[in-house]
């Protein structure tokens, strides 16, 4: 009966909720890259958001029913369940709120990543830097500027930024990256190596893209070495491309993260600090219901490739 109600419950979400990309990435990457730099960082978030809710309505169910059942019919086996907690910090706001969703998930005890940009809207402070490194929060990279297109860069160009970001982190020796707007390449995951990175969190599962053919698992990119941790869950995906209530935003977390446990795989989140700070109840809600689940392991992205 459990499994037959997950599956029924997965696949409503994925009929219903999840969306069809069609056109060009790298010519989205460009463009939106342009348009940030032309107009205020609010309108920008406000545009962007509805252009993701009108994709949103044209539909994909990317699995078949038989892969479905195959997959959701571990569902009951036990298995612990590996949660990887971030946050992308890619504008002013985040960065100015990230305090509030560091003491959160410090009263849950969750270990997580906040993934900085070094040269974006918002001016590092190494005070701020020094309290949440000494708290336990793992710095990580998420670029100079939020550049969608930086993974298509001349592989020199990349190389350069890359260590300015590095020089400007080097305190805290980061070896985590996540591309902004979920960007990779061969010659990104090559460079990253070169200069001393371990992960990467930049592509998503097909739990967050339905057309991805990555599951949760980790992975190495070979033959760079990196450590992938696939991406399964975005508030972007949540609440500006499905615009899910509260409740249905824990219901599919809560069907995902069982999905994944049967799988064997990690579940990897990220969630931006200026929407939490809106939904205040669900975050704590999140928090309380993955501490609730039983045998469950919370790492941040550098735990998961120290092991």
């Amino acid at each position: 009966m459990k499994v037959c109600v997950v599956r029924r419950s997965y696949t409503y979400f994925m009929e219903q909720k999840l969306a069809n990309i069609k056109n060009s990435e790298t010519l989205q990457r460009k463009f939106l890259t342009s348009y940030r730099s032309l107009v205020p960082e609010k309108m920008y978030y406000l545009s962007t958001t509805m252009i993701k809710f009108a994709k949103s309505r044209n539909l994909d169910f990317s699995m078949n029913q038989d892969q479905s059942d195959k997959e959701v019919s571990k569902a009951i086996l036990p298995a612990n369940l590996v949660v990887v907690m971030t946050h992308d910090l890619d504008s002013k706001d985040c960065y100015q709120k990230a305090d509030t969703i560091a003491d959160t998930n410090k009263s849950f005890d969750i270990p997580s990543t906040f993934n900085l940009l070094t040269n974006g809207s918002y001016k590092l402070n190494n005070l701020d830097l020094d309290r949440w490194h000494g708290s336990g929060i793992e710095i990580g990279i998420h670029g100079d500027s939020h550049d969608l297109g930086f993974y298509d860069r001349e592989p020199k160009e990349i190389e350069v930024r890359l260590q300015r970001m590095i020089r400007r982190l080097e305190d805290f020796s980061p070896t985590s990256y996540r591309h902004p707007g979920l960007g990779y390449s061969d010659t990104l995951f090559k460079v990253l190596s070169e200069n001393g990175f371990k992960c990467d969190s930049s592509i998503a599962s097909k739990y967050l893209k339905p057309r991805s053919i990555y599951k949760s698992h980790t992975f190495d990119v070979n033959p760079s070495h990196i450590k992938e941790i696939p991406l399964s869950i975005s508030d972007d995906q949540l609440f500006r491309e499905n615009r899910f209530s509260d409740m249905e935003a824990l219901e599919y977390v809560n069907i995902v993260s069982e999905l994944i446990r049967s799988e064997g795989g990690v579940l990897c989140m990220n969630f931006h600090p200026m929407f939490l700070v809106k939904r205040p109840n669900f975050y704590e809600k999140l928090c309380t219901m993955l501490r609730s689940k039983e045998k469950v392991l919370f790492k941040n992205l550098r735990d998961m490739y120290s092991e």
